[in-house]
């Protein structure tokens, strides 16, 4: 990872077990942003999945920035994506969960991603399912393939409105 990583916390605050920290002892869920629509519907999946769980949930978002480029130069704004992402978490979220926004500029989001998840994190991530690659299928197939447990939601079978 070569750019900037910005992480903000928001939700219910963790208490700490046991005279450990929170986040040593919670299990967490990974959502990562791909684009809108299949973020909010990723996040409501975690929901499902972590509904009677005391689970933090960490949106996680790679800004890739081509070679070509400064890295000081996202092409998308970080303060316009922590608003997009702080919006999708209060609209699709659940009051009552702690959630850890992370935006991450880097060249590769592949890379940045198997560089930041603990070792065997929970991933949920939403995009299409076509007959060719995505970037979310490449993401996923990478993310598996490096020993995480990887559930992948085809956006398609979900009716949401995103505004």
């Amino acid at each position: 990872m070569t750019g900037d990583h910005i992480a903000e916390h928001f939700g219910r605050p963790m208490q700490a077990r046991s005279g450990h920290g929170a986040h040593e002892q919670s299990l967490s869920l990974n959502v990562l942003y791909t684009n809108p629509e299949a973020t909010a519907v990723a996040l409501q999946t975690a929901e499902s999945l972590a509904r009677d769980l005391q689970a933090t949930i960490h949106v996680r978002a790679m800004v890739s920035v081509p070679c070509r480029l400064s890295i000081d130069n996202p092409p998308v704004s970080t303060p316009f994506l922590v608003r997009l992402l702080r919006e999708i978490v209060e609209r699709f979220g659940s009051a009552a969960r702690q959630y850890v926004l992370h935006i991450y500029v880097c060249r590769s989001r592949i890379d940045t991603l198997l560089r930041v998840l603990r070792p065997s994190s929970l991933i949920v991530i939403g995009g299409r399912q076509r007959l060719w690659p995505t970037a979310e299928t490449r993401l996923s197939k990478a993310a598996a393939a490096a020993g995480h447990s990887v559930a992948f939601v085809d956006t398609k079978a979900f009716q949401l409105e995103i505004r």
